[in-house]
């Protein structure tokens, strides 16, 4: 149950617990009303909720329409940055309290069902906690994840979250122009994906990132390829693709290799300052490495067709 507070060190349950997420709700529209007495009259939840609907089914799972920007602004206008961000703590319980009914909707395998539950018990277990540093607002990328896994448009899948997106192809023409077009050939198209992303917030992902982890993840997306026969490929990018890896980090060289030798294509994306940033964050050898000017962190994108992730999915079952 959600009541049970629970640290890094500790397993949250599965489940969710409705009830407990009820006072929650409560507790959270007292506080905002003792500050803002008019608040949740002016800016109902439920309406804010609306908005979502009218976002597109696939693309970037941090989308903000300008429809809801207005309306955060009009909030922090009225109450003030601490108030808006208990605001989106709320909308985050509405949406959570709402997920069981709309995932009875959403055609995902049962793994999935489970692990979206577990992290929506993750995602109400922050709220509560009063450890947690304030990051309910656009600007933070884990609010972004955070509300997207609460809309169920951002699905966990253990190694990776995966949603519907369309390949990079302007990026990939302008870095990889030959390779994006016998690519985008070969899969008759740039949409619909599944794209994957790493959510460092959530331990339970980060746990499974290994190898074996990576496979389970891999072995998922193919099932929900097997439910969503238009979906064409799965992708992602970043540094960890990166062929450099074989002599920088060679423990990280799976992550590659997993697709390369199974059909998948690797494309160069290019350097940035995210990835240098990223790639020297929690690694001294890669830190000294860019110091003596021996390594220059570069994303690559990795694009496993459904075809061959399928069958490989089936001789690894």
């Amino acid at each position: 149950m959600v009541g049970v507070r629970f640290n890094s060190s500790m397993n949250p349950p599965l489940r969710l617990d409705l009830e407990h997420i009820d006072l929650l709700i409560k507790k959270r529209e007292e506080t905002i009303s003792r500050q803002a007495p008019q608040l949740l009259h002016q800016f109902p939840v439920n309406d804010y909720i609306a908005l979502f609907s009218r976002y597109p089914k696939s693309g970037s799972y941090g989308h903000v329409s300008r429809e809801v920007l207005d309306r955060t602004d009009a909030i922090r206008a009225q109450a003030g940055e601490v108030v808006l961000q208990q605001y989106h703590q709320l909308l985050l319980l509405q949406l959570i309290h709402q997920a069981p009914n709309r995932l009875k909707q959403i055609a995902l395998t049962d793994d999935l069902r489970v692990l979206t539950e577990r992290d929506l018990v993750r995602i109400a277990a922050t709220i509560e906690s009063p450890d947690e540093p304030a990051f309910y607002n656009y600007a933070e990328d884990r609010f972004q994840k955070a509300l997207a896994i609460c809309k169920l448009t951002l699905t966990p899948a253990g190694a990776q979250k995966i949603h519907l997106n369309r390949l990079p192809l302007r990026t990939l023409l302008l870095r990889s122009p030959l390779g994006a077009l016998r690519l985008v050939a070969k899969l008759g198209g740039v949409q619909p994906c599944y794209d994957m992303h790493t959510d460092s917030n959530d331990l339970h992902l980060l746990a499974d990132y290994n190898l074996p982890g990576w496979s389970r993840f891999y072995r998922r997306v193919a099932k929900m390829l097997e439910l969503h026969p238009m979906v064409k490929c799965v992708w992602g990018s970043g540094w960890l693709f990166d062929p450099e890896m074989e002599r920088v980090s060679p423990h990280l060289t799976y992550l590659r290799l997993l697709v390369t030798e199974n059909g998948g294509h690797l494309l160069r994306f290019g350097s940035s300052s995210q990835d240098l940033e990223n790639a020297t964050r929690t690694s001294r050898t890669r830190r000294r490495l860019v110091a003596e000017g021996r390594y220059t962190p570069t994303s690559y994108l990795v694009c496993w067709p459904r075809k061959p992730l399928l069958e490989w999915a089936s001789r690894a079952a």
